[in-house]
């Protein structure tokens, strides 16, 4: 099994009453929801939640980090057993952006907002297509 196609996109989700704490407050919730869609059709789904305040990631800095990886080795590997699947996501590097922050980059935090949906994509797929809760 291999991915037909990856698409990403940003949803605001309003919140029932605006959330305060320390280091910031909010009336919704930015997502970054990305879509994979394997040759069978089988479809998933992952999310994140970028939050500069705690991985100096942003929805925009997400969108950067996506726009300037080639992705292509994805279109050609093999989905078809777990194992496979978990090769692909340790093996995705994400291009490092220029203006990453020095604290974040030295916790090595920064990108994991955009990775963790990709990964979360790429195993809902794959189980739905294996039919694996």
């Amino acid at each position: 099994m291999r991915i037909a196609r990856l698409s990403a996109y940003q949803v605001a989700v309003p919140l029932r009453r605006k959330i305060k704490h320390a280091s910031f407050s909010r009336s919704e919730s930015s997502s970054i929801i990305v879509k994979c869609v394997l040759e069978d059709g089988t479809t998933g789904w992952g999310e994140s939640v970028p939050r500069p305040y705690v991985t100096g990631e942003s929805v925009e800095s997400v969108f950067a980090q996506y726009a300037a990886t080639d992705f292509r080795f994805l279109n050609e590997s093999n989905l078809d057993t777990i194992e496979e699947v978990l090769q692909v996501c340790s093996e995705l590097r994400l291009i490092e952006l220029p203006e990453i922050p020095a604290e974040y980059r030295e916790r090595g935090c920064f990108g994991n907002a955009a990775r963790c949906a990709i990964e979360l994509s790429l195993l809902d797929a794959t189980a739905r297509s294996w039919n694996t809760p």
